[in-house]
Order: C-alpha cells, then structure tokens, then sequence
C-alpha cells in the first residue's frame, strides 16, 4: 500500500499518521469561532489561518464561510454569547469534516454515513484520497 507513491512499510509510524484524519458521527460542537472549530484538527496549527482555509476548503465550506457575518471570525453557538452563530446539522458536519482535514490529512476515516445529510455526504465522498 501506497500514500503518495511512497510505500506505507518505509515510513515511520508519525510520519503515516499525520495523512490521516477521522470524523466522528457523535462529534463537539465547541461555542468558539469557526477558525477554532476547524482549527483544533491540528492544535499545532490553530493560528494558522492559511491552513485552516485550506482544510475548510477540502471540507466544502466556502459557501457557508461566504454567508456568515464574519467568515471565519463568526461565533457559533450562543451558549456564551447570544449573538453567536446557530449552524444547521449539515453545517456542523462540515466543520467536523473540516476539523478533520487539518494539516496533511488526505485519508479522511469515518463512521458509517446513516446520520449525515446525503448532500453533505456526497459532497464529503468526491474529496476522498484513497491509495491501495
């Protein structure tokens, strides 16, 4: 088995894991912005901003960001601020998704799908890397 023509036998154990990301069905829904939602995928790179866009990319949530009255400075949920985002299920399922394409990820492992939005989900699907 190979990720990037490289053999998976040749690498070493932190190398492989950073290539994979999980998404969970029963996932947290943290009352911050969206930069921290996806962000914390890689606490690593929770400042960086570029990454956090690309991994909001991979996730299809760029029409959701162009929405939102403050991108990826809105904050969701209103559980400390009333003013705070409310996101519908399908949303939330792309912060996750997201969340899980931060950093290197390009085998996104998940639960079966019977609880996500079929729309979400297939979106979600055409972004899938596998290398067998």
């Amino acid at each position: 088995m190979t990720i990037n023509e490289q053999e998976i036998s040749t690498m070493n154990r932190e190398d492989l894991y950073r290539y994979f990301g999980i998404e969970f069905q029963e996932f947290t829904k943290h009352s911050l912005s969206v930069k921290e939602n996806v962000g914390v995928g890689m606490i690593e790179k929770l400042s960086d901003e570029t990454e956090i866009r690309k991994a909001a990319d991979k996730g299809n949530m760029n029409k959701i960001l162009d929405r939102l009255p403050h991108g990826l400075d809105t904050l969701l949920g209103k559980d400390y601020n009333p003013d705070g985002y409310e996101m519908s299920c399908g949303q939330w399922q792309k912060v996750i998704i997201s969340r899980a394409y931060m950093g290197e990820t390009e085998i996104l492992m998940n639960q079966p799908r019977l609880k996500l939005v079929n729309r979400v989900a297939y979106q979600s699907e055409k972004n899938f890397i596998f290398s067998i």
